[in-house]
């Protein structure tokens, strides 16, 4: 590492680099430590730079690429390894510091940490704030990039006629200016659209753009998601043996790179499969290894669907009680973090417990909430809604 050295410093300034350049240069972490432990001395030396006000010493940190460790930029790489709370801590310090093109990257970070915990509004105000700076320039690769972003919070969001206006928007200007990164998000989160309206062939065919675009540029950060969101959409269609395969494929490269999002991700559609395929105990397994990996990164919008996905085979199980808490739970976060989608479903399904339960008043009071918000989202659920209608109607 640099060390960086000053004269005629205080005694305060002092102590601030020595320290800096200690953590810098002396710390030796266990062998068998988290990529996260394994950075502590550049995160504790951008701190000591900020106390001094050095944000050219900073800002070095903040971009430092450094494989294999660091096979991105810190700043980016915090945000694969689950670290979002550090990355925003980072991203608040050194924001408004440098100049315009640092703080454009910045705020595109700080955004992308906000969405990852299930901070939309905010993650969207930020997005906003880059859009805005460069809506006059056509062929600007950050343009293109926060409107892909805003496509993929308001994707989150249930608003997926939004979503595809903003994605389209950046995917033109990726297309422009030959940016393959761009490209390979678009097509991504396309394909996440997609498979949310029940188009899971369509999906396939946008996330296997994705992954050849992916190959051809030898740039695989992303790959493990790819993986996974091929194999749920396979699940969708009920091919359990691609599924499987794609999402074990996805499990291995996001272990391999210590990336907790996409291992969330890949267990949580793994257990939905094992469920969907009646293994229900190898499910209840794997959803709480990720229920635990979840809350362990502080990701609440997996945690809300884990925890409505465990209940619903808690129900398979006959074990309602549980089910009907962990649905409670669920309804908690996504009202806390406005995942109306997985709301929908939590709704739908305690409407079929409540039916069960020989109470149909309050079956229906759940179905109209689900029938609402599946309305307003415009996704197939609402289809089984009508069913369920007709249903409490026949009896």
């Amino acid at each position: 590492m640099t060390h960086f050295k000053k004269t005629n410093l205080s005694s305060f300034a002092s102590a601030h680099y020595r320290a800096a350049n200690n953590w810098l240069n002396r710390y030796h972490p266990p062998t068998n430590a988290s990529n996260l432990i394994k950075i502590r001395g550049l995160l504790e030396a951008f701190y000591h730079y900020a106390e001094v006000e050095d944000w050219g010493a900073a800002a070095q940190i903040f971009l430092l690429e450094s494989p294999p460790l660091l096979p991105n930029q810190l700043h980016q790489q915090l945000n694969i390894w689950g670290g979002f709370l550090a990355s925003i801590e980072l991203c608040q310090k050194l924001i408004g510091k440098l100049d315009d093109d640092l703080d454009t990257i910045i705020l595109n970070t700080w955004g992308n940490s906000c969405n990852e915990m299930s901070r939309f509004l905010e993650a969207i105000d930020l997005y906003e704030s880059i859009v805005e700076k460069y809506q006059n320039d056509d062929n600007s690769e950050y343009l293109s990039t926060a409107l892909i972003h805003l496509g993929s919070v308001y994707h989150d969001l249930g608003k997926y006629e939004e979503a595809k206006i903003y994605i389209e928007q950046g995917l033109e200007i990726a297309d422009r200016i030959d940016d393959s990164s761009g490209q390979v998000a678009a097509f991504a989160n396309l394909g996440n659209i997609q498979c949310s309206l029940g188009k899971a062939q369509t999906a396939i065919e946008l996330y296997h753009n994705a992954l050849n675009l992916m190959e051809v540029t030898q740039d695989n950060a992303d790959e493990s998601s790819l993986l996974g969101n091929i194999g749920g959409a396979y699940r969708e269609l009920q091919d359990y043996q691609n599924a499987i395969l794609y999402l074990e494929k996805g499990l291995e490269r996001a272990r391999n790179y210590q990336n907790p999002s996409s291992e969330c991700a890949a267990l949580l559609n793994l257990a939905n499969v094992y469920g969907d395929m009646e293994e229900d105990e190898r499910a209840m397994v794997l959803y709480q290894e990720c229920l635990a990996l979840s809350r362990t990164i502080k990701d609440p919008m997996t945690e809300s669907e884990v925890l409505c996905n465990l209940a619903g085979t808690l129900v398979i199980l006959n074990r309602i009680s549980e089910a009907v808490q962990y649905y409670e739970q669920c309804l908690q976060i996504c009202s806390k973090i406005g995942n109306v989608y997985t709301a929908a479903f939590v709704y739908q399904n305690l409407a079929e417990v409540a039916l069960f339960s020989d109470r149909p008043d309050l079956a229906l009071h759940f179905y109209e909430k689900s029938s609402e918000i599946s309305h307003h989202l415009g996704i197939p659920l609402i289809e089984d809604c009508k069913n369920f209608q007709q249903k409490l109607l026949n009896r």
